[in-house]
């Protein structure tokens, strides 16, 4: 049945390889983030916002630990050379992390009861071992899926996250009544998954035991600029990142970082079904793309797509986050509704320039990029501050969120600027897209304006839902033709 249904697929996707690479991508992407969407209703009913936000204090601090765990020395994997070069970097990757996971044992030995009490989050303090494994875990999975990406394998990382996102959803669903940990025995589980599925082929690769000290030092020293600017730049991106849901923890309560869990979670299913996946597939082709200097004309194009893509979303969000939560998750979630408007402008404008920024890797130019990722933890450290003083949740989300998207908004136009891209063709796309978004959004517009009974909430989002998938079947129509060049 399965060999059957292939070259029906093989048909349906499309010719141009940028466009099949990331359709392939997406495809697996688009299955995990659909599994998320079902199963989250049912999480949020089966675990308290509590739950949420000690797993999401957990990945925080998981997040600040293991983005260094290569010395981002696996960004290096994909624009390597030759392949002899990228094989001793997938060595010298995992070596890496080997030792960073053993130091965050050490640090987590030292130092757990401290973090477990500047924190006030008892509960994690039982768990705080299972922090090493996953900085390993992390770093096993980032280092395989860059030599996945290099190889140009993407039906295997979509492969890969279909599995990854099953088991930890089985393990979740099933071990919802010891709370915590099942959140986190099913994020642990989903990880373990992922790097078994991506290993194996990599380790059944004779090449990768021929490898040799000297050459894995060789490779080391040419792409010393990744440890040395990369490292830092992914250390200020995680620690302004990761540290919010930490602060929220620590301020106001893991119930509230539970709130904002939530909405990133719902939030970020755009961003890993699209971003993450031209990011992966962007930075394999940067180097052709380099060559046949039409880098400009790429990042034109796909600026202005992914903008087609986020408006809508984000629009309807900013608008309606609120009622939307609050009926599609429990009442007592609606307060990650409230704060998901704010957050849907950030991740707006991180949708768009994350991918596109890859641009700074293949030029090797990684000390700018460093210099956007200290600014962006200055707005971020300076929002927390402010919100933080007045105590007030709502407007620490809110002031994060906004400094995060002017920081997004400074990538978006320097990267225009350093490819000699015209940033006036996203503008035009930005209020082309907004009207759209307007016109879609009519029927919870009149619904609002009727003040009729809450009970017909439901039909008015309905027509919204088939408003939506009307206007992203054509989206799709159009990113398959035109994604993103030809060669």
């Amino acid at each position: 049945m399965i060999k059957s249904l292939k070259p029906i697929v093989t048909k349906l996707l499309p010719k141009n390889q940028f466009a099949r690479s990331v359709a392939v991508l997406t495809g697996g992407t688009a299955s995990v983030q659909l599994l998320l969407v079902l199963a989250a209703p049912i999480l949020t009913r089966l675990y308290t916002p509590e739950d949420f936000g000690l797993l999401a204090v957990f990945v925080s601090i998981l997040g600040i630990l293991s983005i260094v765990a290569s010395l981002r020395y696996e960004l290096a994997i994909p624009i390597a050379e030759d392949d002899k070069t990228a094989l001793h970097l997938v060595v010298l990757c995992l070596l890496v992390v080997i030792a960073m996971a053993f130091l965050s044992g050490v640090i987590i030995f030292l130092a757990g009861d401290w973090i477990v009490n500047v924190l006030d989050a008892k509960s994690l303090g039982s768990y705080l071992f299972l922090l090493p494994v996953g900085v390993l875990l992390t770093g096993f999975y980032q280092t395989f899926s860059y030599w996945v990406t290099r190889e140009k394998a993407f039906g295997r990382i979509s492969k890969t996250k279909i599995s990854q996102s099953i088991s930890s959803l089985l393990i979740q669903l099933s071990c919802f009544k010891f709370g915590f940990v099942g959140l986190l025995s099913g994020y642990i589980i989903g990880q373990t998954v992922g790097v078994v599925r991506l290993a194996k082929p990599a380790l059944m690769n004779g090449q990768l035991y021929k490898v040799n000290i000297a050459h894995i030092k060789s490779a080391g020293l040419r792409y010393r600029r990744f440890p040395i600017f990369s490292t830092w730049d992914a250390l200020l991106n995680a620690s302004s990142l990761h540290m919010f849901p930490i602060v929220l923890a620590a301020i106001f309560s893991p119930t509230s970082a539970g709130f904002y869990a939530l909405a990133m979670r719902i939030l970020l299913i755009p961003t890993r079904l699209i971003g993450h996946s031209l990011s992966q597939v962007f930075l394999a082709e940067l180097p052709q793309l380099i060559k046949q200097r039409r880098v400009e004309q790429a990042i034109e194009q796909l600026s202005e797509l992914l903008t087609y893509v986020s408006m809508p979303i984000a629009a309807m969000l900013f608008c309606y986050g609120e009622e939307i939560f609050g009926y599609v998750f429990g009442v007592e979630w609606k307060q990650s509704g409230a704060i998901v408007g704010w957050m849907s402008v950030w991740l707006h404008f991180q949708l768009i320039s994350s991918p596109i920024s890859t641009v700074f890797i293949a030029l090797e130019k990684q000390g700018q990029l460093l210099m956007f990722q200290a600014l962006l933890f200055f707005l971020r450290l300076s929002s927390i501050i402010i919100g933080s003083y007045f105590n007030d949740f709502v407007m620490a989300v809110a002031l994060f969120s906004l400094s995060s998207g002017i920081g997004y908004i400074c990538l978006l136009v320097w990267v225009f600027h350093l490819t000699g891209a015209k940033v006036t063709k996203v503008l035009a796309s930005h209020f082309y897209t907004l009207f759209i978004s307007i016109v879609l959004l009519a029927p919870l517009m009149l619904y609002y304006f009727m003040d009729v009974s809450g009970g017909l909430f439901l039909y008015f989002l309905i027509i919204n839902f088939i408003l939506f998938m009307i206007y992203y079947y054509f989206v799709a129509k159009l990113m398959k033709e035109k994604l993103l060049y030809e060669h």
